[in-house]
């Protein structure tokens, strides 16, 4: 073959081509900068370049030969966009974080919808980069349909090319190589193992179904004699770091009713918590059941602290205004065991404080709030007319979106107290927030796992329950991390069961971690290593 022919087919399969180039050169660029150097990862990538390479010459001349539409180029040009696609991703985790994405990130990922994935966008790209990536975009798929023979007039050359001898078949195995390397490589894999982890949640329903019959309470006393209500709220990405009742110098004064609470004895305010993960599935498929950083138990086969109040004689209630977002997440698996799961699909966390009239207060409720609290971008958390704090800043934003979810507490305790003889109240929040990179865990900076929490115990609840009340009282400035609140909340409602460990019981005498013994960012680190106790 001689260097005209050579040519002539390098600038007839020159899209095909690109797929290779693109790849070898984020293979490298992964080398050199991001200094990965995981086998599997390098050779997905090479496998995804090279057969990619030529699945897509095989498509082209099939197209070509068979099909010859404009459509079908196009589709085939929108394929390959989304082939090379990874990469990009991957390239722009990596300066956003300084490493690839991990698997947990993948799964909040795929959990996410479009309102939360936008809003993403705009707070750690910005919209100025954002229109730049958007536009290397399209120029890169127009300039993959340009080096494609995307007119059917352009098809002139009717000689055997070699690789036209292959088969359909041949074509079908070439293009399964190349799908197999790029579901090894360092984006696609932890997502697809992500998108698996997520189709096995159903199971969580059945196992559990299966085994409520099986709990057995061991502790017969009641939380009290009259009807009455245990709230907790669930919060979201607040750290205690940036609120003024844990941090007295805090410029921005956004817990004021909190801070007030912090002189009534009726308040625990916990000083000492932290998060098991800094990624909201992870926290709250711990949080919520027995799975902890602490024992070897699996979520799908963890029970959970609904079915455990259901079976103490609690009416279950889960109410929430994230709508559809979460459907496919593990602590939605846990919600739909509540007996009324109530979601106000409005982004306003306010919207939720309606649905407490639903709670009937002759009965004894265990009601569990969850809504989006201080989660990016901040400044879509709060009514514009309710920005305390005017500076124009991310840090300001979030103080106003901690304001409004201190308001937001203060309303539910005043309408349970009022309305339906509220005894207990539990707040904490699933993780903290970086200012700069919201809160994956790939930094491990203590500012994600730092959360508040605390705990209102009515008087009758104190009076029924002196020795729970005490010792709550007394560990006020215990270490804990927020994946034994299943545990802790069992011992609160005099729920110990069969599917109870008492050392992760804050109201048990059995419970003594230290710093020294508790583990965050999904057990890969202690909490005595944060400098902050250092």
């Amino acid at each position: 073959m001689d260097t005209f022919k050579i040519l002539k087919y390098i600038k007839k399969w020159g899209a095909g081509l690109l797929v290779a180039g693109w790849w070898y050169t984020y293979l490298l660029y992964q080398h050199l900068v991001m200094k990965v150097d995981t086998d599997r990862l390098f050779y997905g990538g090479l496998i995804a370049g090279t057969m990619g390479a030529v699945a897509f010459i095989l498509l082209q001349q099939l197209c070509e030969k068979h099909i010859k539409k404009p459509k079908a180029f196009w589709c085939l040009d929108i394929l390959q966009f989304i082939y090379c696609l990874p990469p990009v991703f991957s390239i722009i985790h990596y300066h956003l974080y300084g490493s690839p994405i991990t698997y947990e990130e993948a799964t909040a990922l795929h959990n996410t919808n479009f309102r939360e994935a936008a809003e993403w966008l705009m707070t750690y790209i910005g919209p100025l980069y954002l229109m730049m990536l958007i536009t290397a975009m399209v120029i890169a798929i127009l300039l993959i349909h340009k080096l494609r023979f995307h007119q059917l007039q352009c098809i002139e050359d009717n000689q055997q090319h070699p690789l036209s001898v292959l088969t359909r078949w041949g074509v079908l195995a070439v293009s399964l190589v190349a799908c197999y390397g790029w579901t090894q490589t360092d984006f696609v894999a932890p997502y697809l193992k992500a998108v698996r982890y997520s189709i096995g949640l159903s199971q969580y329903y059945r196992n559990i179904e299966a085994k409520q019959d099986s709990i057995a309470i061991s502790n017969a006393d009641p939380v009290l004699q009259s009807p009455h209500t245990i709230i907790m709220v669930i919060g979201e990405s607040a750290t205690r770091d940036k609120m003024k009742v844990y941090t007295p110098d805090y410029r921005f004064d956004d817990t004021p009713w909190l801070s007030q609470q912090a002189n009534n004895p009726d308040f625990i305010i916990f000083r000492n918590a932290y998060a098991c993960q800094s990624l909201t599935q992870q926290v709250l498929e711990c949080a919520l059941t027995e799975k902890s950083a602490y024992h070897d138990r699996d979520f799908l086969d963890s029970m959970n602290i609904i079915d455990i109040a259901r079976k103490k004689g609690y009416k279950t209630y889960w109410i929430t205004n994230l709508g559809k977002n979460n459907n496919e997440s593990s602590f939605f698996n846990v919600a739909s065991r509540a007996d009324t799961l109530l979601n106000t699909g409005k982004d306003d966390d306010h919207s939720m404080l309606g649905e407490l009239a639903k709670v009937n207060p002759q009965e004894n409720n265990l009601v569990i709030l969850h809504g989006n609290g201080s989660h990016a971008a901040y400044k879509e958390r709060y009514p514009r007319e309710k920005a305390v704090f005017a500076e124009d800043t991310r840090e300001a934003e979030y103080a106003n979106s901690i304001r409004y979810t201190d308001e937001f507490l203060q309303a539910i305790y005043e309408y349970g107290r009022d309305r339906l003889n509220l005894q207990v109240m539990l707040y904490f929040s699933d993780h903290g927030e970086h200012m700069r990179t919201g809160h994956t865990p790939n930094d491990q900076n203590f500012v994600k796992v730092r959360i508040p929490m605390f705990l209102y115990l009515g008087n009758e609840y104190q009076k029924n329950n002196p020795t729970k009340a005490k010792i709550l009282q007394d560990r006020v400035n215990s270490f804990f991390t927020n994946d034994m609140l299943y545990n802790t909340l069992s011992g609160i409602i005099n729920a110990e069961s069969n599917y109870y460990i008492p050392n992760e019981d804050l109201t048990n005498p059995a419970y003594n971690y230290t710093a020294d013994d508790l583990w965050t960012f999904g057990n890969t680190i202690k909490v005595s290593e944060d400098t902050l106790l250092k």
